[in-house]
């Protein structure tokens, strides 16, 4: 994980991409205005564990950029330490298998090694839903009053990165609870709800954070919807998006998908044959697992980024049958082969999943660059505009995504890719915006770029 690390920053790859790892950014950056210069708290729909984080690191590195990304990365670490540590708390014996199993199958696993790459909040949550069932199972083990307080404190951070650990948390909450109840710790456990609770407002006073019920959220009832489980057809905010598979198979994909864990299937076969031997804990986790992907299966658009969250949970549950598939490979003399053949498998995902941030990443700054002499503008555009505000601090744009514009400024300019959007988009506000420019304003093309995009004077 750390030799990807530095190759990628060698390469030039900075860890932002796409849209959701510069809003981070934004957040980020304004944090520390609030906190160094009085600057006004951040408002976003994104809640604030990440970007606090991301601020506080920031503040020690020198730059936002590097917290974000290093919050990742160390989040990415101590993630296979609580993955290692809940292995031995579950299963007994086994060492070098649980070794090989974290090694060889989570940590190469392509969504979990690219979401330790990038400033984004999805290895930080999955870290702090990991440490918070690590703590829940050593509580178990040990008792102390002190875990507790630990555990709870580590579920309200998870909250606080990312609110879709809500679906996830109540299980080993409960489960503390029964087992606090059990050691009699009735005012420990009391006084960890309340730390939580305490630390939880404190951390959403960091920035206005708009409510999960607006319709415009993926979460909100208007796109939630147990109908979904059956679609792979949606008209949402994402877009006019068609998937291959309906929503309830894709999201069983963490069991056997190659962005997760290839062999997984294979797994689930050997698991079938010893599942009476697999101790009552371990079966516990089905519950948070099974929960979370029904969830993600009704929202109305397939991430695999979302899913990746109870990935390491899905891991535990199989290992019993990674084990029976070793065992079997030994007795085969197979296992040096297969052993081979998943490296070569795993190095090969990994480029695959790793070449499309990179590229994305470098064709942003090239266009950052490119719009150095157009900064004292001001730019309609949509998409690539959240990268650009970032990467061009100053510059003045305008989403059209956000609203149908009545009017424009003829002084402005557009950024805009026709080709990519034109499906996607059809009927919805990038699109309407477009056709009104076209249609009520003469455009003079100012500069391309290879794949689509183009600048625009207005006339």
């Amino acid at each position: 994980m750390l030799m990807v690390f530095v190759l990628l920053r060698a390469l030039g790859f900075d860890g932002f991409f796409g849209q959701d790892s510069y809003e981070y950014l934004r957040l980020s950056r304004q944090m520390q205005a609030s906190w160094l210069e009085n600057a006004p708290v951040a408002e976003a729909i994104y809640p604030p564990g990440y970007p606090f984080l991301g601020a506080v690191l920031g503040l020690i590195t020198g730059s936002s950029e590097w917290g974000l990304s290093m919050v990742s990365l160390l989040a990415g670490l101590l993630s296979l330490w609580f993955f290692r540590q809940i292995l031995d708390l579950l299963y007994q014996g086994q060492h070098t298998e649980k070794t090989i199993f974290t090694l060889l199958v989570l940590l190469v696993s392509p969504a979990f090694l690219k979401a330790s790459q990038v400033a984004m909040s999805d290895m930080c949550a999955l870290c702090l839903v990991l440490g918070t069932v690590f703590l829940a199972l050593q509580y178990d083990q040990k008792g102390r009053s002190a875990l507790l307080f630990a555990a709870a404190s580590l579920a309200a951070l998870a909250v606080s990165v990312r609110i879709a650990t809500l679906v996830v948390l109540p299980f080993p909450v409960l489960f503390l609870a029964w087992k606090s109840f059990e050691k009699k710790h009735f005012l420990a456990w009391i006084g960890s709800v309340l730390t939580a609770v305490i630390l939880l407002v404190g951390l959403f006073q960091l920035q206005h954070f708009s409510s999960l019920l607006a319709s415009g959220h993926p979460y909100s009832p208007d796109h939630w919807n147990p109908a979904n489980f059956f679609r792979k057809e949606f008209h949402s905010y994402e877009g006019n998006m068609v998937y291959t598979l309906p929503n309830l198979v894709f999201v069983t994909g963490i069991f056997y998908h190659k962005a997760f864990q290839f062999w997984g299937g294979i797994y689930l076969v050997f698991l079938l044959r010893n599942w009476k031997s697999i101790p009552f804990n371990a079966r516990l986790l089905w519950l948070p697992v099974v929960a979370y992907l029904l969830f993600m299966a009704g929202l109305s658009v397939q991430n695999e980024r979302y899913l990746l969250l109870v990935f390491p949970l899905a891991l535990i549950l199989v290992f019993p049958g990674f084990v029976g598939l070793v065992n079997l490979l030994k007795q085969k003399k197979l296992w040096i082969p297969a052993l081979a053949l998943h490296l070569a498998m795993q190095l090969f995902l990994n480029y695959r999943s790793l070449r499309g941030p990179v590229r994305l990443s470098a064709f942003e700054k090239n266009m950052a660059a490119d719009l150095q002499p157009f900064r004292n503008q001001k730019v309609y555009s949509f998409s690539v505009d959240v990268a650009l505000q970032q990467r061009i601090p100053g510059m003045e744009f305008l989403n059209l995504w956000e609203k149908r514009y009545g009017e424009f400024d003829p002084d402005a300019m557009v950024l805009f890719n026709e080709t990519e959007f034109a499906k996607d988009w059809a009927g919805q506000n990038p699109m309407l915006n477009w056709e009104k420019l076209q249609n009520d304003y003469r455009l003079r093309p100012v500069k391309s770029w290879p794949d689509g995009w183009a600048l625009y004077e207005i006339d």
